[in-house]
């Protein structure tokens, strides 16, 4: 069931002209592994994100948002469906993953029975077509598939959202939601951005090939420890990661705007949950439910979202779908 639009009230939004027959755009993005206080709107010291700052001086800053798991399969599912995680069941039992139930009536299926072209540029494997986040979909584009990870970077998914844009979009409302990878382990940022923060004349082994499974799994259990050099260079690697996929958003948007996308548009950035670098002795994620994993950054920039608002009341990603159905005067079930 969908739940009540709550960062609509809480944004406190005049709908007159969003829902009607403008039909505005929608542009839903998803970082993954991004912690909110790694951003500089939400107060960090290194400057990661100028772009997603702008984003939230232009629009609302929600500053108490809550995952709706530590890991990126039931977080995501409760952003495209609304609902949480006991209520979706997408989750690992065992070893066997569940994704999507086929009743389920996605973000996009609202989206698309309502008369907008759907597509979706992803980058997990969790956000394929095998968990079913293809549904209601037009054009779905998920680079990860059943026994690989993402090799596609952030500039990547950036060139194939513009190139479908120029090729196959013919100018109908539309849905679009690009996901970026980047700052999940391991941390590879491309130059310039490796060597932002970083101590170049780091040599330990905790560097950007860093981070397989099983290592992380080692730390977690005390067989390997971390000296603080180790922790910065990681920490710094990730930095970079989210500065580099900051540029890559803020090229998206740009190439949006010169095609006339943004025009009026809701832009909404979010993650699926955070990272944690032994702020509970444990690196990674999915391992726990402290707020390193669960807070997550919120930004909605559009029509009726108050420029430089900052919301520090508590909301969830599933308030998402509902916000964007009744901004864009689409049907919910």
């Amino acid at each position: 069931m969908v739940r009540l639009p709550v960062l609509l009230m809480i944004a406190v939004l005049c709908l007159s002209g969003c829902g009607g027959e403008s039909r505005p755009n929608v542009v839903l993005l998803i970082v993954d592994t991004l912690r909110s206080d790694h951003l500089g709107c939400y107060g960090y010291h290194r400057n990661t994100s100028p772009g997603m700052d702008s984003l939230a001086a232009c629009g609302v800053r929600y500053d108490n948002v809550t995952a709706g798991e530590p890991w990126t399969l039931p977080s995501m599912a409760t952003i495209f469906t609304g609902m949480l995680p006991l209520e979706h069941n997408a989750r690992r039992r065992g070893d066997t993953y569940f994704g999507l139930d086929p009743q389920a009536v996605t973000l996009a299926e609202y989206m698309n029975s309502s008369g907008y072209t759907t597509a979706a540029f992803f980058n997990v494997i969790f956000m394929n077509a095998d968990f079913g986040f293809h549904q209601g979909f037009d054009h779905f584009d998920c680079f990860s598939s059943l026994g690989s990870s993402s090799d596609r970077n952030a500039e990547q998914t950036v060139d194939a959202a513009l190139a479908w844009l120029d090729s196959e979009y013919s100018g109908e409302p539309l849905f679009l939601a690009v996901h970026f990878y980047d700052p999940h382990l391991t941390y590879t940022p491309p130059a310039p951005y490796a060597d932002l923060w970083r101590d170049t004349s780091y040599t330990g082994e905790f560097d950007s090939a860093w981070g397989q499974r099983e290592t992380v799994v080692n730390v977690n259990m005390g067989a390997i420890s971390l000296e603080p050099a180790d922790l910065y260079n990681l920490e710094a690697l990730y930095d970079g990661e989210i500065a580099y996929t900051d540029h890559e958003i803020r090229r998206l948007l740009a190439g949006l705007r010169s095609r006339g996308v943004t025009d009026e548009a809701l832009v909404i950035i979010v993650a699926d949950h955070g990272e944690e670098f032994l702020d509970h002795n444990k690196m990674g994620h999915a391992h726990s439910l402290y707020q390193e994993l669960l807070h997550v950054p919120l930004i909605i920039s559009g029509e009726g979202f108050q420029p430089g608002t900052v919301f520090s009341g508590g909301v969830s990603q599933a308030d998402i779908l509902p916000t964007v159905l009744s901004w864009a005067g689409v049907q919910g079930g």
